[in-house]
């Protein structure tokens, strides 16, 4: 069931989006916990599907 989310369009797009939402908000301890550091969070590009 999880591939259907990224066949409708904009359902993957949102999902996506949420989740660097919350990787930007967490505090640099967590993100060093989980192996990632501040510059790859801001390095993410954001790309929009037609």
């Amino acid at each position: 069931m999880k591939f259907l989310l990224y066949a409708i369009p904009g359902l993957g797009d949102r999902r996506r989006r949420r989740d660097e939402t919350r990787l930007r908000e967490m505090p640099d301890y967590l993100l060093e916990d989980i192996g990632l550091s501040r510059e790859q969070i801001n390095a993410m590009k954001r790309r929009r599907f037609s």
